[in-house]
């Protein structure tokens, strides 16, 4: 026969075990499906080739597992630069090789029996191969399988002395070690796609043959407790509707364009909050690693978010996690700058100290009666210092888009001066500030390139970093093809100030892209951010008319909003009720919002007196955990959740000029649609009435 058991084994209700070299199922499902079964295994020995026993009892370890809801794709004869055969299952789909050996050395020494992987080119084909025969199949829901989600499998003859190890873009694995396919956390696939899927593969692939048991008589229509369109509908929302890593095995067809799309320099992904910009991105990321040997790096301003998309990558492509480098901007630098001998120099507190003894030793009326001092840090910080400026000339010159507050050239004047002050007061510290770091390392660049190179470089959140930052992301690729590919969202731009890509000197005329179709969250809470005010200067990132979330088509439907309003001293109270409403089960799929640190300080405190269990949003690495997160809304940026719940306090305004106060709420209006599009089902939004909003009291 094709394929022969060594041992019983129990799955399940079902028992299979070996006798003369077939397989026989116990329990419930022996008869009719036994048969079944066996006559396909007699079919299919009449076209594939003699297999040796390890081979045969890796494939009876695949086939135990039907009943599990595992199919099977055998190739009929072996072919260079392809796979042996495809398995689909919960755990989602692979493309397997089984390594080369050869014949049994006459001395009896089995140490060079196995043959290595096939060399990294070889490598490549298989997958490239397996991933262009399995893209693109759609499932119920109008989702189809992504390319980057079919992961490549060596396995090996575990009599070989040395275990096999995962290297380049293979996941490497024996008899003793396939467990390791079929465990998972989260099941990537239900059975109906596993089936679908299967089904579907087999027709594109004519060369395999797809083993399975087909059930001879179908349920009578007349019983069944949903329609054909009914169980489509569930089927579509179900795939809409998951989390954050159920998005890395579907995606849509645009999707899937973008992600398998070559790119001849430097490119931009744009779209609303929740349309699958960095699903995308880690998908490019996967199918380029898979197809180069050089280093990849993914990086955004904000700290906290690289560690959660590192561990989504590393369920989406384990085999070249070890490649791709999580880290954010600031974190690079500071690492780059210590390997070349120039370690930065940073205290906060010493940087705070010196921009106050600047301001108190020239402040002017000009600016103190225009703006307090935060007004002007934030100018240094994202204009002058963000921008790269060198002199007062260019400063005078620059475009200060996003700032609401005009100067006249005497007050650029008076501006300059507190900001060389400032820098004056840094050095006699001797330390550093963020944008220092920035500008040390563009400039480490530009003296010693990288050697070897990134083979490409991703910045998810694009429209919040600077555009020093910037100018420093595109040294380290420059314009090479599928080098530099810049993800985000003007409409969700939490930071003053702004800029074009061209300001930056990177051309992406021609490779800019939009997604238009909002994934993550319901009807019910979009309706709730289209009627947010979120003004935007940096438009599509290079001053086109940018796409709203407003105009986005939304694939989820239901969802709620809630809204509170009250006295500060109910705040707490009601807060607590409501978070305690959320099923205990869903408690770790929840996250408490505010735009302070303050603010969030007090909700903390609050859950935790009331016995929630709670954890901070900054310390989050996206591992599931029962606990309600808690943090600003800044730590939040490109996370998502089932349940958000919202503080919503007023902007202290007081004493503050009408311009100054036009732009604290254009900055809060952004943070709130930020907040609300974490929320996938259901949003609580509470708004203190009296007072300045939830306070650190």
């Amino acid at each position: 026969m094709l394929i022969a058991f060594a041992h019983t084994r129990h799955y399940g209700r079902h028992r299979v075990h070996a006798d003369a070299g077939v397989i026989r199922l116990a329990g419930k499902a022996q008869d009719a499906q036994l048969r079944r079964l066996m006559a396909r295994l007699a079919e299919l020995s009449i076209h594939h080739p003699p297999r040796p026993a390890w081979q045969r009892r890796v494939l009876s370890a695949f086939l135990a597992r039907y009943a599990l809801g595992w199919r099977l794709l055998l190739r009929r004869q072996p072919e260079a630069g392809r796979a042996d055969a495809l398995l689909i299952g919960p755990a989602g789909v692979f493309a397997v090789v089984f390594a080369a050996e050869t014949a049994e050395p006459a001395t009896g020494d089995r140490s060079s029996r196995r043959l290595p992987p096939g060399s990294p080119r070889e490598q490549a084909s298989v997958a490239r191969h397996a991933e262009e025969a399995m893209a693109g199949i759609p499932v119920l829901g109008g989702r189809r399988l992504a390319g980057a989600a079919v992961r490549l499998v060596s396995i090996a003859d575990s009599a070989a002395v040395d275990p096999p190890r995962s290297t380049g873009t293979l996941l490497s694995l024996d008899e003793r070690t396939l467990d390791r396919l079929f465990t998972t956390d989260s099941p990537r696939l239900r059975r109906a796609e596993v089936q679908q899927i299967a089904e579907e593969a087999a027709r594109r692939l004519p060369d395999h043959d797809l083993v399975s048991i087909v059930d001879e008589a179908p349920a009578p229509e007349s019983d069944a407790l949903f329609d054909a369109d009914t169980a489509h509908e569930a089927a579509r929302s179900r795939a809409v509707s998951g989390p954050f890593a159920s998005w890395l095995t579907f995606l849509d067809s645009r999707q899937i364009a973008l992600v398998e799309r070559v790119y001849s320099g430097p490119a931009r992904i744009s779209g609303p909050a929740g349309t699958g910009k960095t699903v995308v991105a880690l998908h490019r990321l996967a199918r380029l690693a898979r197809r180069s040997q050089g280093r990849l790096l993914f990086t955004t301003f904000v700290a906290s978010l690289p560690k959660v998309h590192q561990r989504s990558f590393e369920q989406l492509a384990p085999e070249v996690a070890d490649r791709v480098e999580f880290v954010s901007l600031h974190r690079w630098a500071r690492r780059l700058l210590g390997e070349r001998g120039r370690p930065p120099t940073e205290d906060q507190s010493a940087v705070e100290n010196s921009l106050a003894r600047a301001w108190s030793r020239l402040r002017a009326d000009g600016l103190e009666s225009l703006a307090p001092l935060g007004y002007w840090r934030t100018e240094i910080d994202r204009v002058i210092k963000g921008r790269g400026l060198t002199s007062l000339a260019q400063y005078q010159g620059v475009h200060r888009r996003g700032r609401r507050v005009a100067l006249t050239p005497d007050q650029r004047a008076q501006v300059w001066a507190l900001y060389e002050q400032y820098q004056r007061n840094l050095l006699d510290h001797g330390v550093h500030d963020y944008n220092d770091l920035l500008s040390a390392a563009l400039a480490e660049i530009r003296r010693r390139p990288l050697d070897p190179p990134y083979s490409a470089v991703v910045v998810d959140e694009v429209q919040d970093v600077v555009l020093l930052g910037l100018r420093l992301l595109h040294a380290l690729v420059g314009d090479q093809p599928n080098g530099l590919l810049l993800v985000g969202d003007g409409q969700q731009q939490v930071y003053a100030g702004g800029w074009r890509l061209s300001d930056a000197g990177i051309p992406v005329q021609g490779r800019g892209e939009i997604l238009r179709t909002n994934y993550r969250n319901s009807a019910g809470v979009v309706d709730y951010a289209r009627k947010v005010d979120a003004v935007n200067q940096v438009d599509d990132l290079d001053g086109a008319a940018g796409f709203a979330l407003r105009d986005v088509v939304v694939a989820h439907p239901g969802g709620r909003v809630d809204h509170w309003a009250g006295p500060d001293h109910d705040f707490d109270p009601n807060l607590v009720a409501a978070v305690r409403a959320i099923p205990i089960d869903d408690a770790g799929d929840v996250a408490v919002l505010a735009a302070t640190v303050a603010e969030t300080r007090r909700m903390f405190r609050a859950l935790a007196d009331a016995g929630i269990a709670v954890s901070h949003l900054d310390r989050y690495d996206g591992t599931q955990t029962d606990t309600v997160k808690v943090g600003t809304v800044l730590r939040a940026k490109g996370l998502e959740f089932s349940s958000v719940f919202w503080a919503l306090g007023t902007v202290g305004d007081v004493g503050l000029g009408d311009q100054v106060r036009r732009e604290r709420a254009e900055q809060a209006e952004r943070q709130r649609l930020v907040a609300a599009t974490r929320a996938r089902d259901y949003l609580w939004v509470g708004r203190v009435t009296a007072g300045d909003g939830p306070s650190a009291a």
